[in-house]
Parts: structure tokens; sequence; C-alpha cells
């Protein structure tokens, strides 16, 4: 009985599908869903002879798209370089950020630590020094070399790192509170190193070293925020 009520859906779907001059008909919500794509003709039936237009059972994961449609196109019909299918392989993911729901002030922490550490990553790997000398004061008399070539190893690591986070932070803000807990972690233990264990010992402490502290109680802060609910209007 279900199977003849989705045959006589099919087929009526095609008819009011042909009469409006349609160029595709896609079917969605099939429950229960067709596990093999055998069985699209049987559940077709004579759709395909109803409607003469492109004709398709969608399936998980299938995306549509239609472009923006231009003066002249006829009505009813969808613009040229309409694509149905899966998503296709591409640098950069459809934007995340209708999915976000916390706090703006979050995401605009976030864009500004991203910020901060891709300038102090250029500082590294771009200066003379690194910044060891000039902006840390590291006494560059004993292997000068060796401390200049791993501040600029971090820099190499920053820059990307920081462009990474910007690009959470403007495009895909639904990961906004995974990156600030990532990033508390981070900071979480570079100040306990720089304060109580490895770098408490040289008696200087960096710029880095107050930023670390201070981003862990404000990162606290700006966590929960991204994690609060924005209340309806």
């Amino acid at each position: 009985m279900r199977g003849l009520i989705a045959f006589l859906a099919a087929c009526l779907a095609a008819g009011i599908a042909q009469r409006a001059h349609v160029r595709m008909l896609l079917f969605t919500h099939v429950i229960p869903p067709l596990p093999f794509k055998a069985l699209n003709g049987p559940f077709l039936g004579k759709a395909r002879e109803i409607f003469k237009g492109q004709i398709r059972v969608g399936r998980d994961g299938d995306f549509v798209t239609l472009p923006p449609r231009r003066d002249g196109d006829p009505p009813h019909q969808p613009a040229d370089g309409a694509f149905l299918g899966r998503p296709p392989m591409a640098l950069f993911a459809p934007s995340t950020n209708a999915d976000y729901r916390g706090s703006n002030l979050a995401v605009g922490f976030l864009a500004l630590s991203g910020l901060l550490t891709l300038i102090p990553g250029l500082i590294h790997y771009f200066l003379p020094d690194g910044g060891a000398g000039v902006i840390a004061h590291i006494d560059l008399a004993t292997r000068a070399d060796t401390i200049i070539a791993i501040f600029a190893w971090y820099g190499a690591m920053q820059i990307p790192f920081g462009l990474f986070v910007l690009i959470i932070a403007l495009r895909y803000r639904s990961l906004v509170p995974l990156t600030l807990l990532m990033l508390l972690i981070l900071q979480s233990l570079s100040a306990y190193s720089a304060w109580f264990w490895k770098g408490a010992h040289g008696g200087r402490h960096p710029p880095e070293h107050y930023g670390s502290a201070a981003f862990v109680g404000l990162g606290v802060v700006f966590l929960l925020l991204s994690l609060r609910a924005k209340t309806a209007r």
C-alpha cells in the first residue's frame, strides 16, 4: 500500500511539474529512504513519461544551487547553471556563520586573538633578530643564530595559525567555541610554563608571557559567552 501511494505521488508531482513548465523535478524527504539507486525506477514509475524535464531522486548529502535569476529568464524556470549533486571539494567550505548562536563579543575576541597571533608571527619571522633582542631583551651575545632561528620557526607557525583563527571568526563562526577552548588550553599551558615552570627561572618576561596570562582570564569569559545562546527579541 505504501509503495502504491509513493508511485501515485511521484506521478502526481510529475504532472504538476510538467504543467508548470519547470526544467527539473527533485524528490526529497522520501520516507522510508531508498537504500539503492536501482529502486529509483520503481519509485518514479511513469513519472519520467509524464514529466519531460530532468527528474532526480535526492539522496542524503545532495545539494542544489540556483544562480540568481537574470532579466529575460523564462518564468517558472531555474536560471542557467542550476546544479544538483554532492558538494564539490573547495578551499573554502560554505560559511557556517548562520549556525552560530553565541555572543558576537566572543567572535570579536577571537578575531582579536587571531590578529595578536598573526602580528607577533610576522615580527618573529621577518624582523632581523626576530624580536629576541629588541623586544624580548634576550642576550644575543652567545648562540644568537640559534635563538633567532627558533624565533623565526615559531613565527612560521604563528602566521598560518593566526590566519586560520581569523578565517574562523569571519566565516566559520560555529567553530568559535571550540577554537576558543583550544586557544584557552594553549595559553594556559604557555602561561604556566612562563610563570611557574621552565620560563620562570630567567627573571625576564617578554610581552607574550603577559599576554598568555591575560588570555586565560578573558578566554574563560568569552568562551562562556560563545556558548550562551542569544535571547530572542
